[in-house]
C-alpha cells in the first residue's frame, strides 16, 4: 500500500476558499507515503482512543492510534481564505463504503490530536 498511497489536499471548488498550494495527483504533487513519512519524522504521534464502533464484532474497545496530525499537512497548502471547515474521507477496500467527515478548520488548528473539545461534566 505505501507504493500506491497518495493524499489530495484542495480547495473545494464549489466553494469560495483558496489555498496557495494545492497537493494533488493532478497537478503531481500529491502528498505520497515518502512525504507522509517525511513529516512523521518530526510530528509523529500516538494516542489511546477509545472507540463505539458497531460494524465489527467488538464494539467497545481502545485502539491505538498513530500518524501525523491533520493540522501538519493543512499547513503545507497554506490555507488562505474561506476555509470554515475541512472535510475527508478514507480509504476502504472495494465494495466498503468510506468514512467520510468534516471538521471545523480552527478545531483542526487549535485542538491537540486526541484531545476531544467535549468535555464530561460532574
Amino acid at each position: 500500500m505505501p507504493e500506491t498511497w497518495s493524499l489530495d489536499v484542495v480547495a473545494d471548488p464549489a466553494s469560495s476558499s483558496i489555498v496557495d498550494q494545492p497537493l494533488s495527483r493532478a497537478l503531481g504533487n500529491a502528498l505520497n507515503w515518502n512525504g507522509l513519512m517525511k513529516l512523521a519524522e518530526k510530528h509523529a504521534i500516538r494516542f489511546l482512543h477509545p472507540c463505539i464502533c458497531t460494524n465489527g464484532d467488538d464494539p467497545f474497545h481502545v485502539d491505538l492510534w498513530e500518524g501525523v496530525p491533520l493540522r501538519e499537512v493543512i499547513w503545507m497548502v497554506k490555507p488562505k481564505a474561506n476555509i470554515r471547515r475541512v472535510c475527508y474521507q478514507s480509504y476502504h477496500a472495494e465494495n466498503l463504503a468510506p468514512f467520510q467527515g468534516s471538521l471545523p478548520l480552527s478545531q483542526i488548528l487549535e485542538t491537540p490530536p486526541g484531545q476531544n473539545t467535549r468535555r464530561a461534566r460532574l
